[in-house]
């Protein structure tokens, strides 16, 4: 971080798996270099840095609202800023907006469906990935990602926004009873959370067979995923040599994303339990 270019106007800073980024100091090295930060805390809403809540910390902060997110309501985001002109870009941005329509919001199932269906066949079974029908396929339909809010998610919104205590404190109880269940199992490494970080979705890392362990789990149609895939793996192979992402090839590899939403009953958290004990 310290030998950042100078010729970079922006530096998105994404907090994953509900767990804080090194905000902080990114914040000071933008500021330092003049920098715009962009905050995305789409899966870590309700989570807490040292000096604030996740998205108070970027010049322009965003979220989802969008399925899977710990505030899901299945439609729109939010956009936030305390800069009066960065404000007023994004206002006229969301005026150019079209509606929301069906068939726009079958489009982007459409390719989402199309990414998972090409990443769970492709990458673990091959360990590659054709980037290109999934890039095809995102630029034709471009403009079905952005449209405008649809009002008739505004009660939805609120009754999660109001519930988004008890909604964090239900992960975290979930998450207390799979640690219990996970832990000190050789080959299997939990993500610890700090003080602060908020439960998206359970993540473990397996260091060795977990390709075989999640479709197998898969193959059993228990709700688990294996998200994030590392960006070099949709890179052109033109710009393979170019982009140099260890870490994130290293997680891509090992993690397996347990679910501690509402969808996971008791059922769920014990039947996923016994079947990972059972593989290892």
């Amino acid at each position: 971080l310290v030998s950042v270019r100078d010729d970079i106007a922006a530096v998105v800073a994404v907090h994953s798996y509900g767990r804080m980024c090194k905000i902080e100091q990114l914040e000071s090295i933008c500021k330092r270099k003049g920098m715009y930060l962009i905050e995305d805390f789409s899966v870590a809403q309700g989570a807490s840095g040292i000096n604030g809540a996740a998205g108070s910390y970027g010049d322009i902060s965003v979220t989802s609202f969008g399925a899977g997110k710990i505030i899901d309501i299945g439609h729109g985001g939010a956009v936030f800023t305390d800069n009066k002109v960065l404000n007023q870009k994004v206002q006229e941005f969301f005026l150019n907006l079209a509606d929301p329509t069906i068939a726009k919001r079958e489009q982007t199932d459409k390719v989402m469906g199309l990414q998972k269906e090409i990443y769970n066949k492709e990458f673990l079974v091959n360990q590659k990935v054709n980037p290109e029908p999934i890039s095809k396929i995102m630029k034709q339909n471009r403009e079905s990602y952005f449209v405008r809010w649809d009002d008739r998610y505004i009660e939805k919104l609120e009754i999660a926004l109001n519930d988004l205590r008890g909604n964090i404190l239900r992960r975290r109880l979930k998450a207390s009873y799979l640690i219990s269940r996970l832990s000190g199992i050789s080959g299997i490494d939990i993500i610890n959370h700090d003080h602060g970080d908020v439960y998206w979705r359970f993540n473990i890392l397996v260091t060795n067979g977990r390709n075989k362990m999640f479709l197998k789990l898969l193959d059993m149609h228990l709700l688990v995923s294996s998200w994030y895939p590392s960006v070099n793996n949709f890179v052109p192979l033109d710009y393979k040599e170019t982009v140099s992402t260890p870490n994130s090839n290293l997680i891509s590899n090992q993690i397996i994303n347990l679910w501690v939403n509402d969808e996971a009953d008791e059922y769920y958290l014990e039947t996923v339990c016994n079947e990972i004990i059972n593989i290892k």
